[in-house]
């Protein structure tokens, strides 16, 4: 009843249980309820008891009440708009005197009425100096009449201006650029106008884009005037960029070029144009690449080319640039150079023979100290040691042996090279079966020594570390060419590698920290583990 707006009165001796209990207790002969409501929102009970007798209110006395109940919600229903206004206000004030942007109250001459503190941290000034003053004081000398026109414009026609820029001086003399807006609007009484709007801080994006034009203007001479061809093609395989040295040195200007794919390709390097393109757009970077091209008087030119992706503000490849150089009188001095080397091939036959004299010396030297040595942990030091030396005289050896003194096939030399590490343990009284299975594959000297000591190390570790305690084991050796990729593969059935080699790729030996310099040398991958037994996998690609 009381939630519907009915005042209630009970006779305590009508009625029962806990309720009359408590009322008798406090002495109570009649009470009457009557409702308070805020704006149809139930609020609570003004209450008033009869304590003398069982008399009851008359319809006057309820409507008094009625009367007071009703005030009182009116009264509370603007204690709760008070207390609201007042919060609003201070969390007006807060967020405002916080925020970064100048926010300004000015009446129609242009004299500020407020100002928050955001004015103070980028001009100098103290509020309390700007505070009665016109903004006119502030504004820089070249921007005064363009300001002081657009502000009485926007007074005479009581409206708003949109995002304006215009430069400031502070109290230091510095100049800072602001972009501001405003809005015309009444004060709450009516009686006059007055103009808010905010400043925002442009100094620091006025200075980027400054010395991003200046950069770019830097970067535009530098294309100009580089003597290399200089070009952008975008996704599409179309160009947006031609340089001076591409128009003079191919005979296409730029007009005929940009916006269409690259007129230079031979019809018959299509694909390997695009296939080119697609990798660089997939964001490897490439250079060296040697290229036959077409000039537009359809003569052969050969080009050294480097390209890159281009990336835009999310990180996505969007353009490719590529710098080329023609190396056309190079290319065709190749010819001469090649014959030139035919009269060196002597010299290099003498001295891989020479060096492989040397080594084998200095190999026949270090077995003669270790057998002088009493500690056996030196001499096989110094035995190791003879091994390493042994496998690159070896190679020498092989290079000795071919015609071009450029590269030996590497399978025959694997073959000899496990054959002699597997004939020393046999020696010291280990029977290790060493199988070798490969394919016929030719390696430079600069891939064929890192990877000769490479196998060296792992057929050691192996016939050292595999087998402790055992006098057998086997151990299979594989190298194969998929490609352009030659993959070395190591598998024994010993008691496989230490967690701290297959964890930190680390070991304590001079032979482990080889195994890992030697793979990064070929620019190889290399991958370790156990499985019944220790392997090991070296793929690199094929010079």
């Amino acid at each position: 009843q009381l939630e519907e707006g009915n005042i209630v009165q009970l006779v305590t001796n009508q009625t029962s249980g806990s309720l009359q209990s408590l009322l008798k207790k406090t002495k109570v002969r009649v009470t009457m309820l009557a409702p308070v409501h805020v704006e149809g929102r139930f609020w609570g009970v003004l209450g008033f008891d009869n304590c003398a007798n069982d008399d009851q209110w008359n319809g006057d006395i309820l409507q008094v009440v009625k009367t007071i109940s009703s005030a009182l919600g009116h009264f509370i229903r603007k204690s709760e708009v008070e207390t609201s206004l007042r919060e609003n206000k201070d969390q007006y004030g807060t967020l405002v005197g916080n925020i970064k942007e100048v926010v300004f109250k000015a009446d129609q001459e242009g004299v500020f009425r407020y100002l928050n503190k955001a004015w103070e941290t980028i001009t100098g000034y103290t509020l309390s100096d700007c505070i009665g003053r016109n903004i006119n004081d502030f504004i820089h000398k070249d921007d005064l009449e363009s300001v002081s026109t657009t502000f009485k414009k926007m007074v005479k026609k009581q409206q708003g201006i949109p995002r304006t820029e215009f430069r400031l001086i502070t109290k230091k003399g510095s100049v800072r650029w602001l972009e501001w807006t405003c809005h015309v609007m009444k004060d709450p009484g009516g009686s006059s106008h007055h103009i808010y709007g905010t400043m925002y801080d442009l100094t620091e994006r006025k200075r980027a884009e400054l010395m991003m034009m200046q950069n770019n203007q830097r970067l535009e001479a530098l294309i100009e005037s580089s003597p290399m061809i200089i070009t952008v093609t975008d996704t599409d395989g179309y160009l947006t960029l031609w340089n001076r040295a591409a128009e003079q040195i191919m005979g296409w200007s730029r007009g005929d070029v940009l916006g269409k794919p690259a007129p230079d390709i031979p019809e018959e390097q299509y694909n390997d144009h695009y296939e080119l393109l697609d990798r660089v757009l997939s964001g490897e970077h490439m250079s060296g690449i040697e290229l036959e091209r077409k000039r537009k008087d359809g003569s052969t030119i050969y080009l050294s080319l480097t390209a890159s992706p281009l990336y835009d503000s999310d990180g996505r490849v969007e353009q490719v640039i590529t710098f080329a150089h023609d190396i056309t009188e190079s290319r065709f001095s190749k010819e001469a150079i090649r014959k030139s080397l035919k009269e060196k091939n002597v010299l290099l036959s003498e001295i891989h023979h020479r060096v492989k004299n040397n080594m084998a010396v200095i190999s026949s030297l270090l077995s003669l100290k270790a057998q002088e040595q009493s500690d056996p942990a030196v001499a096989e030091v110094l035995t190791e040691s003879e091994n390493r030396i042994r496998s690159m005289s070896m190679i020498h050896e092989k290079l000795y042996q071919t015609d071009t003194f450029a590269e030996i096939e590497f399978g025959r030399y694997l073959q000899e090279l496990a054959a002699y590490i597997e004939n020393h343990y046999t020696d010291s009284g280990q029977r290790i079966n060493t199988t070798v299975r490969t394919d016929e594959i030719y390696l430079e000297i600069t891939q064929a020594v890192p990877c000769g000591l490479f196998v060296n190390e792992i057929l050691t570790n192996g016939f050292k570390h595999a087998f402790p305690k055992r006098s057998e084991g086997n151990i299979t050796l594989s190298f194969t060419l998929n490609g352009e990729y030659c993959e070395l593969y190591y598998k024994d059935d010993g008691i496989g590698m230490p967690e701290n080699m297959l964890t930190d790729h680390t070991g304590d030996s001079l032979g482990s920290h080889l195994i890992h310099g030697l793979s990064q040398q070929l620019k190889g991958k290399l991958e370790m583990g156990n499985d019944h037994g220790a392997y090991i996998r070296l793929r690199f690609r094929l010079i």
